[in-house]
C-alpha cells in the first residue's frame, strides 16, 4: 500500500465466507518457496502457499489494498512477480508475463496506487498498472541504481535502498532524485535490504545483509545512532513492527524470526519457521483481524510504507 497510513482497514473479497487470513493475530512469513502462517508465539498455523507449488525463490511480498491478492517477487529461473489469491493461496498468474525482469525483489505501492517492482538484477524500479498487470515504465532515475531493493513511501516521496551501491536514496513523488540519505561513508551500512521508518519519519532502520545487523539512522543527518542484532542475525532481510512496538526481523540465514527491543537492542524472542526444511525467512507480515467482523483485516508489516512503531 505504500500510502501514508501505517494500519489499513481492508475488506476481504466476498461477504459470505469469512476471510481465510482472519484467524487471530498472526504472522505471514515468506520462506523461499512458501508463505506460511504462525501465531505470535511462533506456533505453525498452516500454509497459505505450500512449498513445492507455484512459488519459487520468493524475496518479499505485498497484499493488494482490498486484501484479495498477494504479490510475490521471485528470484532464480522464474524471475517474475507471481500473483496469488490471498484467501486460498491459488496461483493467479504473473505481472507482465514475458517481460524483461531479472530477479525482482520487492513489490511496493506508490502514492497513486500503482505497483512499484524493484528489479534487483536489472537495476530498475518498474511501475505497473495493478488492474491490467501491464508495465507502465520505469519510475526512478536508473542511472543511480545498481541493485534496488526496498521502496518505501514517505509523506512527500520515497526511499530506495540500493544493495549494489551501499546507498539509500530519496526521490520525490514523481520519481525525481532528491538526495542521497545514506552512502558507503555512513557507518554500518553493509548491503542494505529492507527499511522501516519511525512514526514521525525521524529515524530509519535498515537491515544489512553483509554485516548481520539492523542499523539505525537519524533521517535528517544520516548519522548512525545505534545498531543491533550482532550475533543474533545472519543475512537479515524483512522488517516489521510488532503490536507492542518491538521489531520483528526475518532472519534469512537462520531460518527464523527474531524480535528485538529497538530501544535496548535486546533479543526478546526467537522462533523457527518453515517446519522440516532449511529454507530461510525472507519476509514477514503482521496480520491483525479488525474488531467486529471476520471479513475485515488490519494489516501491518513490510508492505506498508511507514510500518509504524507504536
Amino acid at each position: 500500500m505504500r500510502i501514508r497510513t501505517p494500519l489499513l482497514l481492508l475488506a476481504c473479497a466476498g461477504v459470505v465466507a469469512p476471510c481465510a487470513l482472519a484467524e487471530g493475530p498472526h504472522y505471514l512469513v515468506a520462506g523461499q518457496d512458501a508463505v506460511q502462517k504462525y501465531d505470535l508465539d511462533g506456533n505453525y498455523l498452516g500454509d497459505l502457499i505450500a512449498p513445492g507449488g507455484d512459488l519459487s525463490g520468493v524475496s518479499q511480498f505485498v497484499l493488494s489494498p482490498d486484501g484479495s491478492k498477494l504479490y510475490a517477487g521471485t528470484f532464480g529461473a522464474a524471475s517474475n512477480v507471481s500473483i496469488f489469491d490471498a484467501q486460498t493461496g491459488a496461483y493467479m498468474g504473473n505481472l507482465d508475463d514475458g517481460g524483461p525482469l531479472a530477479a525482482p525483489s520487492v513489490i511496493s505501492w506508490s502514492h497513486t496506487g500503482s505497483l512499484l517492482v524493484s528489479d534487483f538484477g536489472g537495476g530498475e524500479v518498474y511501475e505497473y498498472n495493478p488492474d491490467t498487470n501491464e508495465r507502465i515504465g520505469t519510475f526512478f532515475d536508473s542511472t543511480l541504481l545498481i541493485n534496488p531493493h526496498e521502496v518505501i513511501a514517505m509523506s512527500d516521496g520515497y526511499l530506495v535502498s540500493d544493495y549494489g551501491s551501499n546507498r539509500v536514496f530519496e526521490f520525490n513523488q514523481d520519481g525525481a532524485f532528491v538526495r542521497t540519505v545514506l552512502s558507503p561513508a555512513a557507518n554500518g551500512i553493509a548491503r542494505p535490504l529492507d527499511m522501516i521508518l519511525s512514526d514521525d519519519e525521524s529515524t530509519l532502520y535498515v537491515s544489512n545483509n553483509a554485516s548481520g545487523r539492523v542499523t539505525v539512522y537519524d533521517m535528517a543527518t544520516g548519522a548512525l545512532t545505534g545498531p543491533f542484532g550482532s550475533g543474533s542475525l545472519t543475512y537479515p532481510e524483512g522488517l516489521a513492527w510488532a503490536p507492542d512496538g518491538s521489531m520483528v526481523v526475518a532472519n534469512a540465514g537462520g531460518g527464523n524470526l527474531v524480535r528485538f527491543d529497538v530501544t535496548t537492542g535486546a533479543v526478546l524472542d526467537t522462533f523457527e519457521i518453515i517446519p522440516g526444511t532449511t529454507q530461510g525467512a525472507t519476509d514477514v507480515l503482521f496480520v491483525v483481524p479488525a474488531p467486529g467482523g471476520a471479513a475485515a483485516l488490519l494489516l501491518a508489516g513490510p508492505w506498508i510504507a511507514r510500518r509504524r512503531r507504536r
